[in-house]
């Protein structure tokens, strides 16, 4: 058990970053709409700030993924805050 992951350990550290990250993609989508983004473009651009915040964060914080296991949440870090702020944005527009 040389290579174990403490997911919990993990996941317990992202939940705030995770947090502040959504918000500024959401704030960076609101942005957007000053130059008359709107609809399906405000989806894409939070899912290309999340991934491109989330998989930052998770750089420059654990570093570059050694293995499948890091890799594999860093892809959640990534995807997780484009679909929170995607997720939240069709919310609100209802």
């Amino acid at each position: 058990m040389d290579n174990y992951l403490p997911i919990g350990e993990i996941v317990q550290g992202l939940a705030i970053p995770l947090g502040f990250i959504v918000a500024v993609v959401m704030s960076l989508v609101e942005y957007s709409k000053k130059f008359g983004a709107g609809g399906r473009v405000c989806d894409a651009l939070s899912m290309t700030f999340g991934v491109l915040l989330g998989s930052g964060y998770y750089i420059a914080s654990f570093g570059v993924p050694e293995d499948f296991a890091h890799a594999f949440i860093m892809f959640f870090v990534a995807v997780v805050p484009g679909l929170m702020a995607s997720g939240v944005y069709n919310l609100a527009k209802k």
